[in-house]
């Protein structure tokens, strides 16, 4: 049997957990995602169901215009760039989707069939990760320093409350900017201009 939902400590987020027999796989995880479009679900690295509400209106405008910009930018030049639709599995079974990603088109190719329809097995070049109402502070900045470790090469995290946005890079401590109008992804992707005027209100 699934048992019964349990909140996690990092933030606003419902665990489910399944028996070893019912395994919680990606076919299985991207049908109830799409059963429950109105809900963020990921999973854990024990095979639990993460239950994460939608984001408030503000996160939500902001994911929207860093991926719009960002999508944007892709189709200009090379590489596919993804919203928050946009699910990768960690090589411990994680499955995670960031707020906005981006990889390149090599990496597209060498996705099969099926990853390219469930969720992708590859590691995004870029990341950003929106904080939203229900979640800490810290558990984004955890978020961040977990997918710097998997090899991802620039990260965002914006944070609406604080109008600051924290920038990863690979191998550097995070540097921090006190509401920037714009920011630009160069080197990691030299040309990416993100206007965030609109971001924050």
């Amino acid at each position: 049997m699934v048992s019964a939902p349990a909140r996690t400590a990092a933030d606003d987020a419902v665990e489910i957990s399944f028996p070893a027999e019912l395994p919680l796989t990606d076919e299985l995880l991207l049908q109830l995602g799409l059963a429950n479009d109105h809900l963020r679900l990921e999973r854990s690295a024990e095979g639990a169901l993460i239950i994460t509400l939608p984001p408030g209106t503000d996160s939500a405008n902001a994911e929207n215009q860093i991926s719009r910009q960002l999508g944007n930018w892709a189709e200009a030049g090379e590489g596919v760039a993804f919203g928050a639709s946009g699910t990768y599995v960690w090589p411990d079974g994680t499955a995670h989707a960031p707020d906005a990603s981006w990889i390149t088109q090599a990496q597209w190719e060498a996705l099969s069939a099926d990853e390219r329809r469930v969720f992708m097995r590859t590691c995004p070049v870029f990341v950003v990760e929106v904080r939203s109402p229900s979640q800490t502070l810290a558990s984004q900045q955890r978020r961040m320093e977990q997918w710097m470790g998997l090899g991802v090469q620039l990260g965002w995290l914006v944070d609406l409350r604080r109008s600051r946005l924290w920038v990863y890079r690979a191998g550097r401590e995070p540097a921090v900017l006190e509401r920037p109008g714009e920011i630009g992804g160069a080197p990691e992707l030299p040309g990416l201009v993100v206007d965030l005027s609109k971001v924050w209100r």
